[in-house]
């Protein structure tokens, strides 16, 4: 009974690890990998395992284009599942970092009190 009962948990677990949702947005990008990352791990309390290049190639269908395409054209710099996931997490970071909306206001507020200084000296 235990046996079918994890076949069947794997069945289930077997869709969210080989066909995850992707990521909509560079913000839903660390919430996606972590997901699937759980659902991969549960699987492997069943007894299923998945090679490192499946899951190199399943991290990248995750992530949203602007920033699987760059990696895409750089996948021999990072060999195993793991570089590729920190390289990937990082650069995510630093996108969501660079288009965080308190940013781009501090940036445009700066913008203005630049100008007006400018401005002031003619």
């Amino acid at each position: 009974q235990m046996c079918i009962r994890d076949s069947l948990r794997h069945l289930d677990l077997q869709a969210l690890v080989y066909a995850p949702i992707a990521a909509r947005t560079i913000q839903h990008v660390r919430t996606s990998v972590e997901s699937w990352e759980t659902n991969l791990r549960k699987v492997g309390e069943v007894g299923g395992a998945m090679p490192d290049l499946q899951k190199r190639h399943i991290l990248l269908k995750l992530l949203p284009k602007e920033v699987a395409d760059p990696l895409i054209m750089h996948l021999k710099d990072y060999p195993t599942f793991n570089s590729l996931k920190v390289h990937a997490l990082n650069t995510v970071d630093m996108l969501v970092r660079f288009h965080s909306p308190s940013k781009s206001t501090n940036l445009l507020e700066g913008a203005d009190d630049d100008d007006d200084d400018w401005n002031a000296n003619f």
